[in-house]
């Protein structure tokens, strides 16, 4: 018996490398990958605010955190098994609600936290 080969028909791929608009798709991060953009000088009160106001202000507006975000890059700041970690995430519990989309979420008034 003979084996029939398959005709594979090739499209185009004239438009394969061309880059078009990019649209932000609506989801909730629990866990972020990467490094966390900024980084908290000390585990006073005021410091540990003005990061969470404004990690959550760079992000997009398509993406909601939950509060696992905020204690997960707080380890880049702290090392994980010290009492400054262990002060700063106390802080974050308190401050974040369990979903954040935009800074009025936040348990706290921002406005003394960012410019504009």
């Amino acid at each position: 018996m003979k084996k029939r080969r398959t005709k594979v028909r090739k499209s185009s791929t004239k438009n394969w490398g061309q880059k078009g608009t990019s649209i932000a798709i609506a989801a909730t991060v629990s866990i972020p990958s990467g490094k966390c953009p900024f980084i908290a000088e000390d585990t006073s009160k005021s410091s540990i605010l003005e990061w969470i106001a404004c990690l959550t202000a760079e992000k997009q507006s398509a993406i909601t955190y939950k509060q696992s975000v905020y204690k997960y890059w707080i380890r880049h700041s702290f090392d994980v098994n010290s009492q400054d970690y262990k002060d700063a995430v106390k802080i974050i519990e308190v401050a974040v609600p369990d979903k954040v989309k935009t800074v009025s979420d936040l348990n706290f008034d921002t406005s003394e936290y960012l410019l504009g």
